[in-house]
């Protein structure tokens, strides 16, 4: 389990898998923001100068008299809106939409999640297995270099002849020569274990405990483990979720012959040298 949880971490497949899963995951939440009050706010400022016409009554001259005088005006105008919906069909089938995108890409991790389990596991019992094939070449070297010896001294003493050293020899050799191959592929075994858990074993890897087998779960029937197996197979999930996607999409296509229902708030202030248009102005749509 501790292998399995450090190569979780440095598996760069299952890395990208999730962060696809991520990215779904805030897709949902970018599409899902359409359901949330849109605010927005507008203010404009406007200055102006202007020559007006003005006549008045010169009181000496008795006389109306006609000249330009310069006029100056500020007004502004600000406002706030409000835009909520209220029943949108086509925005709530893209909601289902990414929430089966999710579904989707929470399966494939989970495949994945499969995967690197079965790399792991399958490194690991090659470390078990090149570990007892070494163990098996060092008794044997013993059991050879014994023999050899035997017939080494026997032959001195004239009681076995030379073919029989010679061949207690080349068995000790070949025997040997095993130790070596087991050796190299025991090496390989754990840089292979290394690269997916992504630490430095130095070898220490141990077996199972009788007591740890003894636990091993074998109460029901090979029917029953499979049936499990079909529940919890990730490749069937990914069938599934494939055909809920391609159905939320045709629901969005047919959603956009549906009406809308949207409430609409406005609320603005405009002050002005024109009091026709100066004032407040409150609308609900």
């Amino acid at each position: 389990s501790e292998a399995f949880a450090m190569a979780l971490d440095n598996d760069p497949q299952l890395a990208a898998v999730q962060r696809r899963y991520d990215a779904e995951g805030y897709s949902r939440d970018e599409v899902a923001g359409g359901l949330l009050p849109q605010i927005t706010a507008d203010a404009n400022y406007a200055f102006s100068r202007y020559e007006r016409n003005v006549a008045e009554r010169n009181p000496q001259t008795l006389r109306t008299e006609q000249f330009l005088e310069m006029q100056e005006q500020n007004s502004y105008t600000w406002g706030i809106s409000l835009n909520q919906v209220i029943y949108d069909r086509e925005l709530f089938r893209r909601i289902d939409f990414a929430d089966s995108r999710i579904k989707l890409a929470q399966s494939e991790v989970e495949l994945e999640r499969n995967a690197v389990a079965e790399r792991v596991a399958e490194a690991y019992f090659e470390v078990l297995l090149s570990k007892q094939n070494l163990k098996l070449a060092e008794s044997q070297i013993k059991a050879f270099q014994a023999r050899f010896d035997q017939q080494t001294d026997w032959l001195e003493k004239g009681l076995t002849t030379r073919a029989d050293m010679l061949d207690a020899k080349v068995r000790l050799e070949q025997a040997q020569a095993a130790k070596i191959k087991a050796e190299n592929n025991l090496q390989t075994a754990i840089l292979r274990l290394e690269r997916l858990t992504g630490a430095d074993l130095g070898g220490r890897v141990k077996g199972f405990t009788p007591d740890e087998v003894a636990r091993i779960p074998l109460e029901h029937d090979s029917e029953y483990w499979v049936n499990i197996a079909r529940q919890n197979n990730p490749q069937v999930r990914i069938a599934e979720r494939n055909v809920d996607v391609a159905r939320s999409e045709v629901e969005i296509s047919r959603a956009r012959h549906w009406p809308t229902v949207n409430l609409q708030a406005r609320y603005s202030d405009t002050n002005a040298l024109d009091q026709v248009i100066g004032g407040e102005d409150k609308r609900i749509f």
